[in-house]
C-alpha cells in the first residue's frame, strides 16, 4: 500500500473499516485501506499513541513535545480542522483508549510525579448530549485521577464506567478502578 522512506508502524482500521490510520515518521496520516486518499492529520512530529473515536469521526493521539512532556489532542478523521489539545497538562500523557460509548477517554497521566490512570470527559456532568458530540469548554479541567496507585498502562471500559490498568508497585498486577473514582 506504501512505499515510503520513513519508518510507518501502529496501523488500525476505524471502526467501519473504510480507512486506516498509522504512523510515518511520527506524524499521524490516514488513508483508504486500497493506499489512495493519504492524508496528515497531525503534521507535528513525535506522535506516539492514538485511538479511533467509536463512530470513527474523531482520533485522540498523544505528542511529544521539544521538552519531552506530552499532551492529548483530539482531530476530526477527515482532517477537516485543526488538533485541539485536551490535557494541557505538560508532563506525561498518553496509553490512551477511547471508550466505545464515545463520551469518555481514559489514559496514563503524570501529575505530581505520580504515572496514574485517568479519565477525561467528553461532556460536562449533567449537560445533556449525544454520544460523540465534544464540549470542547474548559474540557481539560474534566480529566480526573481515578485512583491514587501509580499505574503504566490503562484500558478503559466500553461503557467508560471502569478503567482497567497495570500497577507494578506491590507486584505485577492489573486492577479495575471506576471512573469516577469511588472504588479501585
Amino acid at each position: 500500500l506504501t512505499n515510503a522512506p520513513e519508518a510507518e508502524l501502529a496501523p488500525t482500521f476505524s471502526p467501519k473499516g473504510d480507512k486506516v490510520a498509522f504512523l510515518r515518521a511520527g506524524k499521524l496520516w490516514t488513508m483508504k485501506p486500497d493506499g489512495t486518499d493519504e492524508k496528515v492529520l497531525a503534521g507535528d512530529p513525535q506522535v506516539f499513541d492514538y485511538d479511533w473515536s467509536p463512530d470513527g469521526k474523531m482520533i485522540v493521539y498523544a505528542r511529544m513535545d521539544g521538552s519531552f512532556a506530552s499532551e492529548l489532542f483530539i482531530v476530526p478523521a477527515d482532517g477537516s480542522t485543526a488538533p485541539r489539545n485536551v490535557t494541557r497538562y505538560a508532563t506525561y500523557n498518553g496509553d490512551v483508549t477511547w471508550s466505545k460509548t464515545g463520551n469518555k477517554i481514559g489514559f496514563i497521566g503524570q501529575r505530581r510525579g505520580l504515572y496514574a490512570p485517568y479519565v477525561l470527559s467528553l461532556q460536562r456532568p449533567g449537560t445533556p448530549g449525544a454520544a460523540g458530540e465534544i464540549d470542547w469548554d474548559d474540557i481539560h479541567l474534566r480529566a480526573f485521577r481515578t485512583t491514587g496507585m501509580s499505574a503504566d498502562s490503562a484500558a478503559i471500559s466500553p461503557d467508560g464506567k471502569q478503567i482497567a490498568f497495570r500497577h507494578s508497585g506491590t507486584g505485577d498486577d492489573l486492577w479495575v478502578a471506576n471512573s469516577s473514582g469511588s472504588s479501585v
